[in-house]
């Protein structure tokens, strides 16, 4: 009896839908002894190198009668097109995340390397979804990388590799960094897809807003520092009442099924995450402290989960409540 086959039809251009979507569905899916086929009808060049590598023997080969097929989006999806956290949810077993990791790992193996020295911090320029968010846009961010790398001085021992679309690039004070600083290679649009993953491979760590070269790196394991910047009403409320911490860590230690990548939309797969708070349009003194939660969690990847929001701003935020509160009455009064 033949084995049960799968078409998974990818149909988006975007690289980090296809990292977080469809390679934990391949594993999923071949772990069951199902023959997969992956058909890419986006369009993205880096996603037909992905499914030519991760599944040469079905690469071009005509879909099979009678198929499962699993969609994400339009009529008739698979799965949610909004997709949230349970599609990661359903896929979990204890051994889930480490066997993608070794998957992804066998078929895009690390170089040999000579010695640990020299490794470079990967900082990610942007994200072309989170560039949307008006006061939150990469302008922001890359101010915030500048500051970072201004931070340590030009002399310090530490080196980094600055990485992404160079028409991304929109931060003068970033670009002058980029110039000056001798600590920092500009690697922007010039590393292919391969030449990324084995970046990630020897990094000891990577700072990336929410992107496709998150869930590189993710499927990579390698140490992750990552903005956290939903801006649903139920973020807003967990952040207010400290039901989601400013910083969020796991280690080697976290217990699996508590892992972000099972507990928080769009997180990696990697063993050593921090994700961190990005921007509250509210709390501008809050914001003027995520430069110090980053510069943190390079220096300690092992981080301790750092607890709910503090008393003091814990004050201003409800001293902001009852403001509103006071404004709301006084208006439906008036009506």
């Amino acid at each position: 009896m033949s084995a049960a086959a799968a078409v998974i039809l990818y149909t988006k251009n975007t690289l980090g839908d296809f990292l977080h979507k469809v390679v934990p569905l391949l594993v999923h899916l071949k772990s069951k002894g199902e023959t997969v086929y992956l058909e890419n009808t986006g369009g993205n060049p880096w996603v037909d190198e992905l499914i030519a590598t991760l599944l040469p023997e079905t690469l071009n080969a005509p879909r099979p009668p009678g198929a499962t097929v699993y969609t994400f989006d339009g009529p008739g999806a698979t799965f949610d097109g909004k997709f949230r956290i349970a599609y990661n949810q359903q896929f979990y077993r204890a051994s889930f995340r480490t066997e993608v990791l070794a998957y992804f790992r066998a078929h895009f193996p690390p170089c040999e390397t000579e010695g640990t020295e020299g490794r470079e911090i990967v900082l990610c320029i942007g994200s072309v979804n989170k560039n949307r968010r008006g006061r939150n846009d990469n302008h922001r961010f890359q101010d915030r990388l500048a500051t970072l790398l201004d931070r340590g001085g030009t002399g310090g021992r530490r080196r980094y590799v600055v990485v992404g679309l160079p028409d991304e690039l929109v931060s003068p004070a970033l670009k002058d960094v980029l110039t000056t600083d001798t600590r920092v290679r500009n690697a922007l649009g010039q590393m292919g897809l391969r030449d990324l993953i084995q970046l990630f491979y020897r990094t000891p760590a990577v700072v990336v807003r929410n992107t496709g070269l998150l869930h590189l790196a993710g499927l990579c394991n390698a140490p992750i520092v990552t903005l956290y910047a939903n801006c649903s009403v139920l973020d807003t409320v967990a952040v207010f009442t400290g039901w989601r911490p400013d910083v969020l860590v796991n280690t080697g230690a976290t217990v699996e099924a508590e892992r972000l990548y099972y507990t928080e939309v769009w997180s990696p797969l990697s063993e050593q995450v921090t994700s961190i708070i990005e921007y509250r349009g509210y709390d501008p003194w809050y914001n003027a402290t995520v430069v110090d939660h980053l510069a943190t969690a390079l220096d300690h990847l092992a981080l301790k989960r750092v607890g709910p929001i503090d008393r003091a701003r814990r004050g201003r935020v409800v001293l902001i409540f009852v403001v509103l509160g006071i404004i709301c009455s006084l208006w439906i009064y008036h009506l």
